[in-house]
């Protein structure tokens, strides 16, 4: 994308020998992208990898959950881990473009944050409290409808607070949803708590007066901090690869922070500046249409028949029968099965947590799977 087109093409004027660049692929055409980073390649004349991740839920699973050491279910691991160990075999030391979309408001989402916030900031307060959420209530919320259909999330949000509002859209998984699956004695265990105390938190605490900076400074210390660079160190350090981010250098972001908000976004379009520095070395047509390559195919690998074992292991785990309903597991992989919903993301949490808890359940409130007592 942008920020790994502006990090190749600062390291190919810098770089004195051939510059290697990797990209990960899917056998899924609609989440492949080797052909559009193989052009980007042989414009930047870099030398080209390109591994290919398939649909090895349960290996994968396992792998991830010894090397994470907790329930990290963040799809995109599994992309990051196979080019890591593929790189590793020709680098020891690698550069990234993390950062750059929290740091100068690359999200398609700040589009609509911004958006939002400047309706709710103009409708009357009655309206946004008591009419937004009604209508918001009966408009269909099928993923697969066109996004101008889609207008009920945008309607909740506006009603909404702002830190909540941005706090929703960074979530896989709404309040509502995952009150759906909890068992009723984890429902009483987390009586009382927010899941979306911190994100509020970290809003009211940055000193910015404008929306946009908070929600890029909530996604810096959370997204990114807890999430995406966990997500990369522990993935490649795994093979013994070192990662480093030069956006993430402590002057680039210093600097950044000091753009106005107007103009780090212009209409439909995030990082502008870099956009600017860089067009002029990349090739930005082309940059833009090669995405992160980290949209892993999530809804489509749940469909095939290699996910039915692993779903029943996940069912039968008496761990995670204890947090979340066996039957509400059932009902949300039966949904997106016929394809009427897309709880792929959601489906890989589960499978995470259940090889999580099999690779460390003797430390988990000594619990067992089914398997593990019919084995004693």
């Amino acid at each position: 994308g942008v920020d790994s087109g502006a990090v190749v093409g600062a390291m190919r004027r810098a770089a004195r020998g051939q510059v290697t660049t990797i990209t990960c692929g899917f056998d899924e055409r609609d989440h492949d992208e080797r052909a559009l980073a193989r052009q980007l390649a042989q414009r930047l004349k870099t030398a080209h990898i390109e591994p290919v991740a398939r649909a090895n839920l349960a290996d994968m699973a396992e792998r991830l959950a010894w090397h994470f050491d907790e329930p990290f279910a963040d799809a995109s691991a599994i992309p990051m881990f196979l080019m890591s160990e593929r790189a590793r075999s020709h680098v020891s030391v690698t550069l990234s473009g993390d950062g750059g979309d929290e740091v100068l408001a690359g999200y398609r989402r700040y589009r609509f944050d911004v958006a939002e916030h400047a309706a709710r900031r103009w409708l009357p307060s009655a309206m946004r409290r008591g009419v937004l959420p009604a209508i918001a209530r009966a408009w269909p919320t099928d993923p697969r409808l066109p996004q101008f259909l889609r207008a009920g999330t945008t309607l909740r949000n506006i009603s909404l607070d702002p830190a909540t509002a941005h706090g929703r859209s960074i979530a896989t998984l709404s309040s509502e949803g995952l009150a759906a699956l909890l068992s009723a004695d984890m429902i009483a265990d987390l009586a009382g708590y927010d899941p979306l105390h911190k994100v509020r938190k970290l809003y009211e605490a940055c000193d910015a007066p404008d929306h946009l900076s908070r929600c890029q400074y909530v996604d810096i210390r959370l997204g990114l901090a807890d999430g995406i660079l966990t997500k990369v160190d522990r993935a490649s350090m795994a093979h013994a690869l070192e990662v480093r981010s030069p956006m993430l250098d402590y002057q680039f972001v210093e600097f950044a922070w000091t753009i106005p908000p107007q103009l780090r976004r212009r209409g439909r379009h995030g990082k502008m500046p870099l956009r600017r520095a860089v067009s002029q070395h990349v090739d930005m047509e082309l940059a833009e249409r090669v995405k992160s390559g980290f949209d892993t195919p999530m809804d489509a690998w749940f469909r095939q028949g290699a996910a039915i074992p692993v779903m029943r292991r996940v069912m039968a785990n008496n761990t995670i029968g204890a947090w979340i309903d066996p039957g509400a597991i059932r009902g949300l992989w039966e949904a997106h099965c016929t394809g009427g919903a897309h709880h792929g993301a959601t489906l890989w949490k589960l499978v995470a947590l259940d090889a999580w808890t099999r690779r460390f359940g003797q430390w988990i409130g000594g619990h067992q799977t089914r398997q593990e007592q019919f084995a004693a």
